[in-house]
């Protein structure tokens, strides 16, 4: 997504990439809370981006209102389909959308 767009009833932000900036995280994160909504923000982490991603977390204004969960890799292993199924998507319609703005 390019920033600036604004996409109306947003209620879940996913995160397959960390993040380096606080405030790019709160700007993402912030896509699910317009209009006094309020909504969920995820972030996929792999085992190497936990440490940056706490240290990051600590910089935020109220760093307790990012919950940290960790899921069981078995989990994941099982939904790597539909995730590549969901990316492959994204891109298509990423794509489209790109090439209308252009026209």
């Amino acid at each position: 997504m390019a920033r600036g767009m604004d996409i109306e009833d947003v209620d879940t932000v996913i995160n397959y990439d960390t993040p380096s900036y606080v405030k790019t995280y709160v700007h993402r994160a912030g896509r699910t809370a317009r209009a006094g909504k309020e909504g969920q923000c995820y972030s996929i982490l792999a085992t190497g981006e936990v440490s940056r991603f706490h240290k990051m977390r600590k910089k935020a204004e109220d760093p307790e209102r990012v919950a940290v969960h960790s899921v069981d890799q078995e989990k994941l292993k099982e939904n790597v389909e539909s995730f590549s199924i969901a990316l492959t998507k994204l891109k298509k319609t990423l794509k489209e959308e790109k090439q209308r703005a252009y026209w």
